[in-house]
């Protein structure tokens, strides 16, 4: 079966010039000439035979990471961020506790890696004497020159000035303590990420007032929420799943 969702997907690739139903009739004849191809090349076996196979495994796998990312995405929606809610008294109160930290930007750099034994190395470096910016620029597997892809000039390490809101959750303790040119030790974040934070500088908008920052604390707070509905829904998910790791 050959479906309307079929020509959908693929009526836009070439055929942009061509009017609506000869375009997709064009697009369907497509489709049955490939069908009919692929109907002859199973009865060969070619699926079965490298380095096709590899290929269709490749494809099959990519299709399989994104209906999964898509039912993800699509129940955590549902599941956390439909059934997290923030009330102004919440939001006041947490302003009224935290208006200093709502309103200061900081100045922040910083070492992330994807393993503990590569910021367990970028640490040593670091209390070894070397530069903040050289350990940051460093990247294992990365070979440009310290910037950004391609070697542009873009100092990923340096995150600017950012704002509470801004800053993920995770780091919200460490940077509490850390004062202006301080270094962090290792902050260990979700998803496989440690982080190692340099604050910079701070910059703190001292008249700003809870109406001008409303929808800062309403984020923040919906945000914390969420990660923490997030983090209730996949451990639940896990304790209750028979999960078998072989590698």
């Amino acid at each position: 079966a050959i479906t309307a969702a079929d020509i959908k997907a693929l009526s836009g690739r070439g055929h942009r010039s061509v009017p609506g139903k000869a375009r997709d009739r064009r697009v369907l004849d497509n489709i049955v000439n490939q069908e009919l191809v692929r109907q002859a090349a199973v009865k060969l076996g070619l699926d079965k035979e490298d380095p096709l196979k590899a290929r269709l495994q490749g494809i099959q796998a990519q299709a399989a990471a994104q209906t999964r990312r898509a039912l993800y995405e699509g129940f955590l929606n549902r599941e956390v961020a439909s059934r997290v809610e923030v009330t102004d008294e919440e939001a006041r109160a947490y302003w009224d506790k935290n208006k200093k930290e709502v309103r200061t930007a900081i100045h922040l750099m910083q070492i992330l890696r994807r393993s503990e034994e590569e910021i367990r190395k970028a640490e040593a470096d670091l209390k070894a004497g070397k530069d903040f910016e050289a350990v940051a620029k460093d990247r294992p597997g990365i070979k440009t020159p310290g910037h950004g892809a391609g070697g542009s000039s873009h100092k990923f390490w340096d995150m600017g000035f950012m704002h509470w809101a801004q800053i993920p959750t995770i780091l919200h303790e460490p940077l509490r303590t850390l004062k202006d040119g301080e270094v962090s030790g290792v902050v260990k974040g979700p998803a496989g990420r440690f982080w190692i934070l340099k604050v910079v500088a701070r910059q703190e908008d001292e008249g700003g007032t809870f109406d001008s920052y409303s929808k800062t604390v309403m984020a923040t707070l919906k945000r914390a929420a969420m990660e923490a509905r997030r983090t209730e829904v996949l451990e639940g998910l896990r304790k209750d799943a028979k999960i078998e790791i072989n590698m």
